[in-house]
Protein backbone atom coordinates (compact mmCIF):
# COMPACT_ATOMS: atom_id res chain seq x y z
CA UNK A 1 0.00 0.00 0.00
CA UNK A 2 1.35 3.38 -1.04
CA UNK A 3 1.08 5.92 1.78
CA UNK A 4 3.02 8.72 0.10
CA UNK A 5 1.19 12.04 0.21
CA UNK A 6 -0.37 13.13 -3.03
CA UNK A 7 1.20 16.30 -4.36
CA UNK A 8 -1.35 19.03 -4.96
CA UNK A 9 -0.84 21.53 -7.75
CA UNK A 10 0.21 24.91 -6.44
CA UNK A 11 -2.61 27.23 -5.48
CA UNK A 12 -0.66 30.09 -7.07
CA UNK A 13 -1.61 28.72 -10.48
CA UNK A 14 -5.28 28.99 -9.55
CA UNK A 15 -4.81 32.57 -8.35
CA UNK A 16 -3.21 33.52 -11.65
CA UNK A 17 -5.94 31.78 -13.67
CA UNK A 18 -8.79 33.45 -11.75
CA UNK A 19 -7.14 36.85 -11.86
CA UNK A 20 -6.61 36.54 -15.58
CA UNK A 21 -10.23 35.42 -16.13
CA UNK A 22 -11.59 38.44 -14.22
CA UNK A 23 -9.36 40.78 -16.22
CA UNK A 24 -10.27 39.11 -19.52
CA UNK A 25 -13.97 39.43 -18.70
CA UNK A 26 -13.59 43.13 -18.00
CA UNK A 27 -11.59 43.70 -21.18
CA UNK A 28 -14.25 41.87 -23.18
CA UNK A 29 -17.08 44.00 -21.77
CA UNK A 30 -15.03 47.15 -22.27
CA UNK A 31 -14.34 46.19 -25.89
CA UNK A 32 -18.08 45.59 -26.39
CA UNK A 33 -18.71 49.18 -25.32
CA UNK A 34 -20.49 48.46 -22.06
CA UNK A 35 -18.80 51.44 -20.42
CA UNK A 36 -21.53 53.65 -21.86
CA UNK A 37 -24.07 51.87 -19.64
CA UNK A 38 -22.40 53.18 -16.49
CA UNK A 39 -24.28 56.45 -17.01
CA UNK A 40 -27.12 54.77 -15.11
CA UNK A 41 -25.27 55.86 -11.94
CA UNK A 42 -26.16 59.48 -12.76
CA UNK A 43 -29.75 58.46 -13.58
CA UNK A 44 -29.37 58.96 -17.34
CA UNK A 45 -29.90 56.38 -20.04
CA UNK A 46 -27.37 56.06 -22.85
CA UNK A 47 -28.55 56.77 -26.36
CA UNK A 48 -30.19 53.77 -28.00
CA UNK A 49 -30.92 52.00 -24.71
CA UNK A 50 -33.82 49.55 -24.79
CA UNK A 51 -34.86 49.40 -21.14
CA UNK A 52 -33.70 50.48 -17.72
CA UNK A 53 -33.40 46.83 -16.65
CA UNK A 54 -31.02 46.04 -19.52
CA UNK A 55 -28.93 49.13 -18.82
CA UNK A 56 -28.82 48.38 -15.08
CA UNK A 57 -27.77 44.77 -15.66
CA UNK A 58 -24.99 45.73 -18.05
CA UNK A 59 -23.80 48.53 -15.77
CA UNK A 60 -23.77 46.15 -12.79
CA UNK A 61 -21.72 43.52 -14.64
CA UNK A 62 -19.33 46.16 -15.92
CA UNK A 63 -18.84 47.62 -12.42
CA UNK A 64 -18.31 44.20 -10.84
CA UNK A 65 -15.64 43.22 -13.36
CA UNK A 66 -14.11 46.71 -13.30
CA UNK A 67 -13.63 46.69 -9.53
CA UNK A 68 -12.60 43.05 -9.70
CA UNK A 69 -9.87 44.02 -12.13
CA UNK A 70 -8.75 46.94 -9.98
CA UNK A 71 -8.95 45.27 -6.58
CA UNK A 72 -9.21 41.48 -6.75
CA UNK A 73 -6.85 40.70 -9.63
CA UNK A 74 -3.80 42.42 -8.06
CA UNK A 75 -4.53 40.57 -4.80
CA UNK A 76 -4.63 37.26 -6.66
CA UNK A 77 -1.33 38.01 -8.38
CA UNK A 78 0.27 39.14 -5.12
CA UNK A 79 -0.97 36.01 -3.35
CA UNK A 80 0.49 33.86 -6.14
CA UNK A 81 3.82 35.67 -5.83
CA UNK A 82 3.88 35.26 -2.05
CA UNK A 83 3.01 31.57 -2.28
CA UNK A 84 5.69 31.02 -4.89
CA UNK A 85 8.25 32.74 -2.66
CA UNK A 86 7.11 30.79 0.40
CA UNK A 87 7.39 27.45 -1.43
CA UNK A 88 10.79 28.41 -2.77
CA UNK A 89 11.98 29.40 0.72
CA UNK A 90 10.71 26.17 2.26
CA UNK A 91 12.31 24.09 -0.48
CA UNK A 92 15.78 25.53 0.23
CA UNK A 93 15.52 25.52 4.02
CA UNK A 94 17.18 22.48 5.63
CA UNK A 95 14.95 20.26 7.73
CA UNK A 96 16.00 20.08 11.35
CA UNK A 97 14.89 17.35 13.72
CA UNK A 98 14.65 17.69 17.49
Amino acid sequence: MNTAPVSKPPVSREFIIWGTLVMAGFLMLHALGWRQYTTVVTATLPSGAVSMQEVSTRAFLYFVLYFGTLIVTPMFYLAALLEWGWRRLRRHRPVTSQ
